[in-house]
């Protein structure tokens, strides 16, 4: 594991940085650094693993992202979120009508999220 100096050290040499997402919002997020970067669709299978945490899901797909996209010299940024509500993963909606479903279902209740980089 990188420490976060080293880290940082590294960010300010880095020519190029690749967001492994199509998410608008992590895209948004980065941008707020002012530093350019490309955004490529890392295109894994998100399929969970039988027996797999909820937890070990968002580490491992936040790694698949990143490694999907990899290229040498480039620092790149893969990360994941597991919604769960109780023992089940809450999955995007897709549509108005479901994303109303969901937040009945969740209403009164505590939904976890897991995320990794």
């Amino acid at each position: 594991m990188l420490s976060k100096s080293h880290i940082e050290k590294w960010y300010l040499h880095v020519k190029n940085l690749i967001l492994a997402s199509t998410s608008p919002y992590r895209a948004a997020l980065l941008e707020r650094l002012g530093h350019p970067f490309s955004k490529v669709a890392p295109g894994i299978d998100e399929t969970a693993i039988a027996g797999e945490t909820f937890s070990s899901l968002a580490m491992r797909l936040a790694e698949e992202k990143a490694r999907s996209v990899s290229e040498s010299n480039s620092l790149v940024i893969g990360s994941d979120q597991v919604a769960t509500l109780g023992d089940r993963q809450l999955h995007k909606p897709g549509t108005p009508e479901n994303a109303r479903a969901q937040l009945e279902r969740a209403q009164d209740q505590t939904v976890t999220f897991f995320t990794s980089l």
